[in-house]
Order: C-alpha cells, then sequence, then structure tokens
C-alpha cells in the first residue's frame, strides 16, 4: 500500500476488484478496517473535506458491495412495499 493518506483507497479498490468470492469477504474488511482508521486520524483534523467525502461515498459502495454478495445470484430483491396492494392480514 502506499502512503496513510490513500492506503484506504488502495484496499477499497482491490474490494471492489476481487473476483475470488473466497477472499472477497476478507478484503470488505480490510477495506472497511483501513477506512476506520483513517478516520481516527482524520480526527485530529488532518486531511480535508474532500477525502471526507470520498471516505463517505467508499463506505457506501462497500455497503452496496456486502448487499449483492449477500443477495442470491439470479434473485432480484425488491425492498419497496408494494403500495397497489393493501397487506394481508392472514
Amino acid at each position: 500500500m502506499s502512503d496513510t493518506r490513500s492506503g484506504w483507497q488502495d484496499y477499497y479498490v482491490e474490494a471492489f476488484l476481487e473476483t475470488n468470492s473466497l477472499n472477497l469477504v476478507g478484503r470488505l474488511a480490510a477495506a472497511e478496517k483501513a477506512i476506520l482508521l483513517r478516520t481516527k486520524e482524520l480526527r485530529g483534523n488532518v486531511g480535508g473535506p474532500a477525502e471526507r467525502q470520498a471516505i463517505a461515498d467508499a463506505l457506501n459502495g462497500l455497503s452496496v458491495l456486502k448487499r449483492e454478495i449477500n443477495t442470491p445470484i439470479g434473485i432480484k430483491v425488491n425492498k419497496e412495499p408494494d403500495l397497489g396492494k393493501a397487506p394481508s392480514l392472514l
């Protein structure tokens, strides 16, 4: 990895480029850990708003990736309620 400032970005990219499902969970954990460590460093007012926004975006991206790997292949999950039908009481 490169310097501390972009080290978390390297882990993030590695997680997204991982194609082996056996390695993906570990890559996700490593990316989240690196981001957490960088977030702690930023509490000391190191870095700027652009990096903070990049971290927020990265965490959102990892969240989406985690949802994708937890959804069985070929099954589309509809999380929005069907407003055209009344809920069944049975």
